[in-house]
């Protein structure tokens, strides 16, 4: 892994060469989701995440780089992501971040 600098178990974190940090974050907490700046996304499990989670944190930490990924949030299971965002298909349109 010559790419890697710096991998930290207990933070569930591994930092790169080129200063990006890969973390690993739970949901059960939102509050301790903020305040934190995002260029990507992947939520797995989404039918266990409540989905103002999106709205209120998740959206508003990507929109902090401008969605700087192609894609800012990827959603792993169709099935779980169509659950997710049933009760408003609006959170779908990232077109404002």
């Amino acid at each position: 892994l010559k790419w890697v600098v710096k991998i930290n178990e207990s933070e569930l974190s591994i930092t790169l060469k080129n200063g990006s940090v890969i973390s690993l974050k739970g949901a059960e907490n939102p509050d301790s989701l903020r305040g934190a700046s995002l260029s990507y996304v992947v939520i797995d499990e989404a039918a266990d995440v409540d989905p103002d989670l999106w709205i209120s944190v998740i959206r508003p930490a990507l929109a902090d780089q401008k969605g700087g990924a192609m894609c800012p949030a990827l959603f792993r299971q169709a099935t779980s992501a169509k659950t997710f965002f049933k009760a408003s298909p609006s959170l779908l349109n990232i077109s404002s971040i």
